[in-house]
């Protein structure tokens, strides 16, 4: 019996030491090609308890995203038309939905870049604009901070609210509590990806 909890101990450690990497990494993929939002693992690490780990968590993939939005920005910069193609075949992603966030960025520059995100364009195709448009780096940092941010922590800490008061009310919660959040954003991507597009 002790070596069952000596083993469930490690890989208790074995999953805590990953999470952080885990996250910077996730958010630089999903800020250049890769489709699948940092929320999902924000959410999973978070329904249970919202530590230092998870906020540190959440630090790293807004740095992930950042360093992930500069490497797209820097590619933008020099071979648009490349990356505009590129980004074009992302799932989620179509030519549309790059013209209007051209649109945007001209119209509203740094704003749009905040708020897009928010929307639920991906971050990407703003870094994309901005290095497209000679935009200012050090300015596209400091408005990558709250376009990234805000989200990843209203997620982590929505999730975690409403773990909460789940668990308080339905009994067998923490046994189909990571079912639920699965099934959630695979339900999420169905409606998003039939909305955007594949």
């Amino acid at each position: 019996m002790s070596n069952i909890i000596e083993n469930e101990n490690v890989i208790k450690e074995r999953f805590q030491a990953w999470q952080v990497p885990i996250a910077f990494l996730w958010g630089l993929a999903e800020a250049s090609f890769f489709f699948i939002v940092p929320d999902v693992w924000l959410t999973i690490i978070s329904r249970h308890k919202l530590d230092k780990m998870k906020y540190r968590s959440i630090g790293f993939a807004i740095l992930g995203a950042l360093v992930g939005g500069t490497l797209i920005y820097w590619l933008a910069r020099f071979y648009p038309r490349l990356v505009t193609d590129l980004l074009a075949q992302v799932p989620g992603i179509n030519s549309i939905l790059v013209r209007k966030v051209q649109v945007q960025v001209k119209n509203k520059g740094l704003l749009a870049l905040i708020f897009g995100p928010l929307q639920g364009i991906p971050y990407k195709i703003y870094a994309a604009q901005w290095g497209i448009d000679y935009g200012n780096l050090a300015w596209f940092w400091l408005a990558s901070v709250p376009a990234r941010g805000i989200r990843f922590l209203v997620t982590a800490v929505l999730t975690r609210f409403i773990w909460i008061y789940a668990a308080k009310w339905v009994k067998f919660w923490n046994k189909i509590d990571l079912y639920l959040l699965i099934s959630f954003w695979i339900l999420f991507y169905l409606w998003y990806f039939r909305r955007f597009g594949w």
